[in-house]
Order: C-alpha cells, then structure tokens, then sequence
C-alpha cells in the first residue's frame, strides 16, 4: 500500500473518530495528532467547532518526543514536556476525552501511557 493510500486511510479514520467522540456533547475534547501541516489544518477547523484543545507531537524517534500546544489566548503553539501532559495540570479546563492520533510507529508510548489521566 502506497504512503498516499495509507494516509488517506488514516484520514478518513481519524474523520470517523472524531465524529464519534464529539457525538453531539460540548465536552471539551484534547486532540493529541502528528505535526503534519494537513492534519493541524483540519484539528484547528474541528477546534472551530467544537470545544477542543490541540497538542501536536514531532519526531517519535527522540528520546523525549516534542510537544507543543495550542494557546487560543495569544494564536501560538507553547513547548510542553511529557511530565506535564501526564500529569493533566497543564489545561485550565480538563478535557473529558481524548484522541489520539498516529500509527503504532509514529505515536510515542510515552504519550500513550501519559494519556491514562483522561478516558
């Protein structure tokens, strides 16, 4: 399967989870997604929506993957460390879910296991 095919696959199932989550509920929702130009894109049109809070990770190779996440108050992406995210202090209002996106391969496990504080 061609990188295309598989990207627009994951596309369309990250459109059905989304979908999913918000179900209709004004829950605040955290999209954790890979920092890919397209994928932001749509996040910040689901966040238009939709009570959302965005956090785009890079490199999942790295020892420590970079995070960042996005401030509405002053339109500008803010570094965060794994710490923080696990700890779920870091949103003034706590999300009731979150989604996260990315392929075994490229979503970090630190991620994964410091997502536990949220269903």
């Amino acid at each position: 399967m061609s990188a295309r095919n598989r990207f627009i696959i994951l596309f369309f199932s990250f459109c059905v989870l989304i979908s999913c989550a918000f179900g209709g509920a004004n829950d605040p929702v955290l999209l954790v997604i890979p920092a890919r130009y397209t994928i932001v894109q749509f996040a910040f049109d689901i966040s238009a929506l939709r009570p959302a809070t965005i956090i785009a990770y890079g490199d999942s190779t790295a020892k420590t993957p970079s995070m960042h996440i996005w401030d509405k108050e002053i339109h500008d992406w803010m570094e965060i460390k794994i710490d923080e995210y696990a700890s779920g202090n870091i949103f003034s209002i706590t999300p009731q879910k979150v989604i996260l996106m990315g392929s075994d391969k490229e979503l970090p496990k630190d991620l994964v296991e410091g997502s536990a504080w949220c269903p």
